[in-house]
């Protein structure tokens, strides 16, 4: 089934009269807990979700993958995925839910954001603010042509563009590496090990969560992809380990993971004609996508004026 915009939820006071010997009065009643019709919502401003990454990490697989969960088709223009070390996105694109009226739109975005440690002084910094700012889709950040970060300053923002929420992918073979079953003196001992590169890896998902913050009332969530190489989605001992590693810098229940196995593994029929989701990561992505909806209603009931600002955000564009 569909799965659309979140149903944020409004407490509405309810009265009624009641006669009494002095006259007809009005009775005021406890609250009642309805539910904003998100159609509405959807209306005037779909749920905009930012996919940050670095290069060849699985954002534009995801942004695939996703649509395909959630939408039960494949008849959409599918992301680029980049192959051989090339960038496969240049561009800040929009993938939305439905081509006129989406609930929720996927912002892609090139491997250039978070592929500097030192972000803090590297023009990825100017780039996450004109991005939570809004802007224009498609924008070319990569290649011949690219808009520098200076110049995407300088233009007008999008404020019907900003994103709402944050999905920050990260690849499983930065943070953990298979060293097979090996027996320990009383045990068998754990085949994931820390990888070598893990804690420049950790450094620079700490450098762009500590930026992204500056945006979000809510913390990013963290996809971890590429974990067919390790036993699947589902592995345990896997999950468990990079768990344990991301631990350090973010919150367990926000890590989620996937699958995108590589065209390689699919027939020329199935390469075709749909984006391939295997049952455990269309699990994950259907609880990622949940969870983001819930956090944006609820930072929405937090703040009434940032309730207000999303629904007349379309008016003013």
């Amino acid at each position: 089934s569909r799965i659309g915009t979140p149903q944020p939820l409004a407490i509405v006071p309810i009265s009624r009269e009641v006669e009494t010997p002095r006259g007809v009065v009005a009775v005021q009643q406890p609250p009642v807990i309805k539910s904003i019709t998100t159609e509405s919502l959807a209306r005037r401003q779909p749920c905009n979700i930012l996919v940050l990454g670095g290069p060849q990490c699985g954002k534009s697989s995801l942004v695939n993958a996703y649509r395909a969960t959630l939408l039960n088709n494949d008849r959409w223009a599918q992301a680029p995925v980049g192959k051989c070390g090339w960038h496969g996105t240049p561009n800040v694109d929009a993938y939305p839910s439905h081509p006129s009226m989406p609930a929720w739109i996927l912002i892609d975005t090139p491997g250039r954001v978070n592929s500097d440690l030192d972000i803090a002084t590297s023009d990825d910094t100017i780039l996450l603010s004109n991005m939570f700012a809004g802007i224009h889709w498609p924008t070319k950040l990569l290649g011949r042509d690219a808009v520098s970060p200076q110049r995407l300053s300088e233009r007008e923002g999008m404020p019907r563009n900003r994103p709402h929420q944050c999905i920050i992918v990260l690849s499983a073979r930065d943070i953990i590496e298979d060293r097979g079953f090996t027996f320990g003196v009383l045990n068998w001992t754990n085949r994931y090990a820390k990888a070598p590169q893990a804690m420049a890896a950790i450094k620079s998902l700490q450098h762009l969560i500590h930026h992204v913050r500056d945006y979000l009332d809510e913390p990013p969530f963290i996809l971890v992809t590429h974990m067919d190489r390790f036993g699947g989605t589902g592995s345990r001992n896997a999950r468990s380990s990079i768990v344990q590693i991301l631990s350090e810098c973010v919150p367990i229940n926000a890590i989620f993971f996937a699958s995108f196995p590589p065209d390689e593994t699919c027939s020329a029929r199935q390469r075709h004609q749909l984006t391939i989701v295997d049952s455990e990561t269309r699990q994950e992505l259907l609880r990622l996508h949940q969870e983001i909806l819930s956090k944006v209603c609820w930072s929405l009931i937090k703040n009434p004026l940032a309730l207000q600002q999303y629904v007349s955000v379309m008016g003013r564009n």
